[in-house]
């Protein structure tokens, strides 16, 4: 059986009107001062928030089909969880919060300093062998 289409449309209405918010309020949810963001700035994080949070809300509709489809065809795979279905939940949660673009952003200054620090040790190496 597949999805209602008054769910489909209920849960993306949901969505979209959830990630505009946080997109728009991205200031007061971050608790960024106003006078840091303005301009060119303050659209790209209103675009990087609102994008951070339907990719949350994609990742919960992909949990939510599996969890359909295991519901109603009854199928083998019923009631088991696998590791994508955790790394799901966890991007839904963190993007439907309203975090994921402070995640992904840490992620990335810590692989950046991760990769420095590798780059410095090898510098040393270097200067050691001459």
């Amino acid at each position: 059986m597949p999805i209602p289409c008054w769910f489909v449309v209920s849960f993306w209405v949901v969505a979209f009107v959830g990630s505009g918010l946080l997109g728009v309020y991205c200031r007061e949810v971050h608790e960024i001062e106003k006078a840091k963001l303005s301009g060119v700035r303050l659209a790209q994080q209103i675009w990087f928030n609102f994008i951070g949070a339907l990719f949350g809300w994609a990742a919960l509709w992909c949990l939510a089909r599996h969890a359909w489809s295991a519901a109603w065809l009854r199928s083998s795979s019923a009631g088991t969880a696998t590791v994508s279905d955790f790394a799901l939940g966890f991007v839904a949660f963190v993007g439907v919060s309203g975090y994921l673009p402070h995640t992904t952003m840490g992620a990335v200054y810590a692989l950046q300093a991760f990769v420095l620090e590798i780059l410095k040790h090898l510098g040393e190496l270097l200067k050691g062998a001459k």
